[in-house]
């Protein structure tokens, strides 16, 4: 076992004695912290200090280093003096220990803080983990404060990635705080596990690096949302960050963390808080006054390291050998001390771990994006890697020597001039190639993609595919990706600058590509009636959207050939099936003589021709050719899972479950975190696997929200996003009544009116129909008929009401005759010109179940009374 030993005049040595004792407080203090720090970094070193021996050693701190480095297993003061308060019931059954109303069950954590207990509460049994603090901990105001303080924190954080406090409260001098109980393990046991072999679940989805880098990515977001609150953790290290069963993160432990409605904790010195191993370099310089978002931001930076190393960033024996290290040289390179991290991931936590504040990532946002970035196989952000290079390292660590050197290198270079122009031109070739690098790995994941399923107006990706076909105007295959990007948002005449001006001779697919957006620009001059219309505006200046009432005919006739009115002929009137199909004709090669890509192109454009109706089964001769082409793309281009998603979808809409299954299988360990996967397996496994298909569900409806912030999104129209997600709350309200819950569908209807605010004729009409199946579920008829009342009201010209009605009453109030009759009024069509959608599994089905947006010649806005708002 390691002992601390220490020489030189005035302190105490390993043999016992002491050459002279603390003369003041302030250096008793800092030689108690140093010897409470030396036994704790025995311990993480997996050795076992004994407190006796350290008490034996140094008499002088004798009392402190009892208190300080009590045995976590002896014991505890709590657990004594509970037994003088146990409730008379107790005291008979000699078998329980409690604190206020909870129940002791087991301890599960002791810090400086305080101790963990699982506990519940004994009058209902619910199960909270209760923070006690201690009793020797009572005594100190600075400790006292402490837990008080961590209490008003967390009831003013609202996070979902916080633990939640429930309860707090005084036992006999004892302070309680009572959380919500997670079941799961800390990051560091997760790397245990890792290390071990685990084959739980949970373990084995972070075998791969790219999901380690997304668990971390998802904590740096939500320590972004407590950034956001002005708090400060300062004490970010493994065993601080829990993950749940499910694999979501949970926060905790904010005992000494800085808010700004706190006031600082009071200090008795000015040393750093934290943990030893994880405290910033700041922190060792200038003490508690130097923490910033970049320190939290060090501190997260080490844990990745630990879960992707499976060892310490540092693993130095003394303090002053810890310190130096942290200081002057920071960790040993991520991929140096483990061969299987990638660069990349190593650069990336060399940046979130650099030694200087300014040269660590500016957020914990934008710590998150690189390790996104990284998790889907694109490159980090430029200075990410630059930051990594070695000699750049080497000049954070040693800025006089270099300085030194820079400076006889220029008097070399004053000399030969034409050097180092020649240097400087070499590098700046390389770094305009290393971002044309980063910004197609950034593109390239979304080539192939269906409309159904792009990245609608996410800024980010479309600037990154105009630089692109910027910076590579030679690369004819890197123009295609860059001009993609645009075509998945509708955006053709942004496609077509990006594809560039034609060449004399081109490649399939850039020729087959330009054919259609030039088809589509130019080919849709003629229509009728678009209401409700919503599109990107080129004319504002504040770069926003315009929304109105759009008549092509009525345009033309006023002589309205402004670009927004153009915009609404060009772009809004999608071609018909047929004309794609003639279209399509021309490019009716065999695949062997084109190649994977061009023929993964042409199954996407002739997908967007397969007819979008409500239900009935389609015409195989529509359906034939498109599913070839996209069964061809599968096979030969399996590193892209866009082909296998749509045929997922043709497979359930023809009732292959078992194949749609398969393929959607391979398509969630691509695209792990896609609603469309989540969405599209709750209805490929909807009759074979119990709960899955709600599973899937809250999985897909918890899913789009995330994809939804980090775009520029307009809602109320047929946009995919809008489209799927009401869809999946009206599938989540219908497989709950279906299992005789109608509370829960209710609750899957309001999460359907937060998320989408009435702005599109669904969200009016149909979730007053799906309200009206809930009531008749709880057989309160006369409530069901009054929202089917209100939802005819709102469209008097849909025939759906009308026939939900009926259904009600043949169903509910078992009046068939009834029924009959309102059937027979629906068949009206003057009365009732709009037939479709029948019902609202029907709707359900629209559309390739809502893994495509439709518009309908005519539109369902002249269903409404009302017109749709404006802006």
């Amino acid at each position: 076992m390691m002992m601390p030993s220490d020489d030189g005049s005035g302190t105490p040595r390993g043999d016992g004695s002491e050459e002279s004792r603390p003369s003041d407080a302030t250096s008793r203090e800092l030689r108690l912290e140093e010897l409470v720090m030396e036994f704790i970094l025995a311990q993480e070193e997996g050795e076992d200090p004994q407190v006796e021996d350290w008490i034996s050693r140094y008499p002088t701190f004798a009392e402190d280093l009892a208190i300080l480095l009590s045995d976590p297993s002896a014991p505890r003061p709590l657990e004594v003096d509970l037994d003088k308060t146990i409730s008379a019931h107790a005291a008979a059954e000699h078998s329980r220990l409690s604190i206020g109303p909870w129940e002791i069950l087991e301890q599960v954590a002791k810090g400086g803080g305080g101790t963990v207990y699982r506990a519940r509460h004994e009058s209902d049994g619910h199960v909270v983990a209760l923070k006690v603090m201690d009793l020797v901990l009572a005594h100190s105001a600075r400790d006292l404060e402490r837990f008080e303080r961590e209490a008003r924190m967390l009831q003013s954080m609202d996070l979902v990635s916080v633990v939640p406090i429930e309860s707090t409260g005084e036992d006999g001098g004892r302070l309680w705080i009572a959380m919500k109980w997670i079941e799961g393990s800390t990051l560091d046991g997760l790397a245990n596990q890792l290390r071990d072999g685990s084959k739980e679940p949970r373990v084995v989805r972070l075998h791969p690096m790219g999901e380690r880098a997304r668990l971390i990515a998802r904590i740096a977001r939500a320590f972004e949302a407590i950034h956001g609150y002005g708090i400060l953790h300062r004490d970010i290290k493994p065993g601080n960050l829990l993950v749940d069963r499910l694999g979501e993160p949970m926060i905790i432990d904010f005992g000494i963390a800085r808010a700004p409605d706190l006031g600082e904790l009071t200090m008795t010195s000015d040393g750093p808080m934290g943990t030893p191993r994880y405290l910033a370099p700041e922190l060792l310089e200038g003490g508690n006054a130097e923490v910033v978002r970049e320190t939290d931001i060090y501190g997260l930076g080490l844990c990745l390291y630990e879960l992707v190393t499976g060892t310490r960033a540092f693993v130095q024996r003394t303090r002053t050998d810890l310190f130096t290290q942290i200081r002057t040289q920071g960790p040993l390179e991520p991929s140096r001390a483990n061969p299987e991290v990638p660069h990349p991931l190593s650069a990336i936590i060399l940046r979130a771990t650099a030694i200087r504040p300014d040269r660590r990532y500016p957020s914990m946002q934008a710590f998150a994006d690189d390790l996104e970035r990284f998790a889907r196989g694109q490159a980090p952000d430029v200075r990410t890697l630059r930051q990594a290079a070695p000699w750049r390292r080497y000049l954070s660590r040693n800025r006089r020597t270099v300085l030194l050197a820079a400076a006889v290198v220029v008097a070399l270079g004053m000399a030969a001039p034409w050097v180092l122009d020649n240097l400087k031109e070499s590098a700046r070739i390389q770094e305009q190639e290393a971002e044309v690098r980063q910004l197609a790995e950034t593109v390239d994941p979304w080539f192939l993609a269906p409309p159904e399923a792009g990245p609608l107006d996410d800024n980010g990706l479309q600037m990154a595919a105009e630089k692109l076909s910027r910076m590579a105007p030679h690369r004819s295959d890197l123009r295609l990706r860059a001009a993609w990007i645009p075509f998945l948002s509708g955006h053709y005449e942004e496609a077509l600058e990006l594809l560039g001006p034609r060449a004399e001779q081109e490649d399939d697919p850039i020729a087959l590509f330009r054919a259609w957006l030039e088809f589509r620009v130019g080919g849709n001059l003629e229509g009728e009636i678009l209401r409700g219309a919503v599109v990107p505006s080129n004319t504002d200046p504040e770069g926003g959207v315009a929304r109105g009432r759009f008549d092509v005919k009525d345009i033309e006739r006023e002589g309205d050939w402004s670009q927004m009115a153009e915009g609404v002929r060009r772009r809004l009137r999608a071609p018909s099936p047929a004309a794609i199909e003639t279209f399509l004709g021309d490019w009716d090669y065999e695949a062997d003589e084109v190649g994977p890509e061009f023929v993964c192109m042409r199954g996407i454009l002739r997908w967007l021709s397969v007819p979008d109706a409500f239900a009935g089964a389609l015409p195989r001769r529509i359906l034939r050719p498109c599913r070839r082409d996209l069964e061809f793309a599968e096979k030969n281009l399996p590193g892209r899972p866009w082909a296998g998603l749509l045929l997922a979808a043709i497979d359930i809409r023809y009732g292959d479950r078992a194949a749609a299954r398969v393929r959607l299988d391979r398509a969630a360990e691509a695209l792990p975190d896609s609603p469309e996967v989540a969405y599209l397996c709750a209805l490929a496994y909807a009759e074979e696997d119990g709960d899955r298909p709600l599973r899937e569900l809250e999985r897909a409806a918890d899913l789009m929200p995330r994809r939804k912030a980090r775009r520029q999104v307009v809602h109320g129209g047929t946009l995919f996003e809008d489209q799927l997600e009401r869809k999946v709350y009206g599938h989540l309200a219908l497989f709950e009544l279906a299992r005789g819950r109608p509370d829960r569908a209710q609750a899957a209807v309001h999460r359907w009116k937060d998320a989408l605010s009435g702005a599109h004729w669904h969200d009016e009409v149909l979730r007053l129909l799906f309200e009206a199946r809930i009531a008749a579920a709880r057989a309160d008829s006369a409530r069901a008929r009054e929202l089917i009342a209100e939802a005819s009201k709102q469209a008097p010209k849909l025939v759906t009401p009308l026939l939900e009605e009926a259904r009600l009453a043949e169903k509910v109030e078992g009046s068939p005759e009834v029924a009959d009759r309102l059937r027979k009024r629906a068949t009206d069509p003057a009365r009732y010109p709009l037939q479709a959608p029948r019902s609202l599994e029907q709707w359900l089905q629209a559309g390739w179940f809502g893994f495509r947006p439709y518009v309908r010649v005519g539109g369902f806005g002249s269903a409404l009374v009302r017109p749709p708002p404006r802006d």
